[in-house]
C-alpha cells in the first residue's frame, strides 16, 4: 500500500512560476489575530456530521466561506460523498449533487476554481485502480452539479497521493508527484483553462532543481508570488 506512513524525504521544494482511519472526525482550526498569537480551536462538526476518514481531500470555497471535504476511505467503506462545514461554526451538511459523479476513491485532490466557481477532482484510487479522470463540482448552481471533463492533451499518467494546486493567475490546475502502476511519479502537470473550461494538458519543465518523485507530500499554493511549495513525502 502506496498510503503507509513513513517517508523517505524531509526536504521541502518550491516551484516558482514567474511568467488508517484515525477515528477523530473533530475538524481543528488555527486562528491568527493580528493582536495575539496563533492558538488551536477544535471545531466540533454539526448538522450532518463527517465521519472518521483518511486520504480524503479538502479545498476552501472563498465565494461561500466554507471548507469542502471530498471522498475518502473510513472504517468499512470508501465515500463518494461531498460535505460543506460552514465555518468557523462547524455546521456540517452533506451535499446531495446531481450529474456525472464521481465514483468513490481516496488519494485524490481537491481544489477550487475560483473562476468559474467550481471544484475540481483529479485522480485518486479505487481499491487497486488508479484514475486519471477530471471532474467538476458546480458551486453556483443550487445544490451543486457534478460534469465529468474532458480535457486535451496529456493526460497524465492515472496516479493517488499526488498534490495539486489552483494557479487562479495562470488559470490552470498544477498537479505534482503522486503514485501510479509501475512506481512513483515526478512530473509536474498543467491543466490549462485559458481557452478551454475541460483545459488542455501539458507537462511543463521548469528549471532549477525539481523534488524528486514521491507521494503523500504536502502542498501550499502562493497566489501572490506564483509559488508551489511541496514539503515531505514517500
Amino acid at each position: 500500500d502506496d498510503d503507509d506512513d513513513a517517508t523517505g524525504d524531509d526536504d521541502d521544494s518550491a516551484l516558482g512560476d514567474d511568467d488508517d482511519a484515525t477515528g477523530d472526525d473533530d475538524d481543528s482550526a488555527l486562528g491568527d489575530d493580528d493582536d495575539a498569537a496563533p492558538s488551536w480551536l477544535r471545531v466540533v462538526p454539526g448538522g450532518d456530521g463527517l465521519p472518521a476518514l483518511i486520504d480524503h481531500a479538502a479545498a476552501w470555497d472563498p465565494v461561500q466561506g466554507r471548507m469542502l471535504v471530498h471522498g475518502g476511505q473510513g472504517y468499512y467503506e470508501l465515500f463518494a460523498s461531498t460535505w460543506s462545514v460552514d465555518l468557523p461554526g462547524g455546521l456540517v451538511t452533506l451535499l446531495a449533487p446531481s450529474g456525472d459523479a464521481p465514483p468513490p476513491s481516496r488519494g485524490h485532490s481537491l481544489t477550487i476554481d475560483v473562476h468559474r466557481q467550481r471544484a475540481l477532482l483529479f485522480g485518486g484510487q479505487i481499491r487497486g485502480d488508479l484514475l486519471d479522470t477530471v471532474f467538476a463540482l458546480d458551486l453556483a448552481s443550487p445544490g451543486a452539479v457534478w460534469t465529468e471533463l474532458s480535457p486535451s492533451g496529456g493526460p497524465p499518467a492515472p496516479r493517488a497521493g499526488h498534490v495539486a494546486a489552483f494557479d487562479a493567475a495562470g488559470d490552470r490546475l498544477i498537479v505534482h508527484g503522486g503514485t501510479g502502476y509501475y512506481g512513483l511519479h515526478g512530473e509536474l502537470w498543467s491543466l490549462d483553462f485559458s481557452s478551454s473550461d475541460d483545459g488542455d494538458w501539458v507537462e511543463l519543465s521548469p528549471a532549477g532543481t525539481p523534488p524528486g518523485p514521491r507521494v503523500a507530500a504536502a502542498s501550499a499554493w502562493d497566489e501572490a508570488s506564483g509559488v508551489l511549495y511541496v514539503s515531505g513525502g514517500q
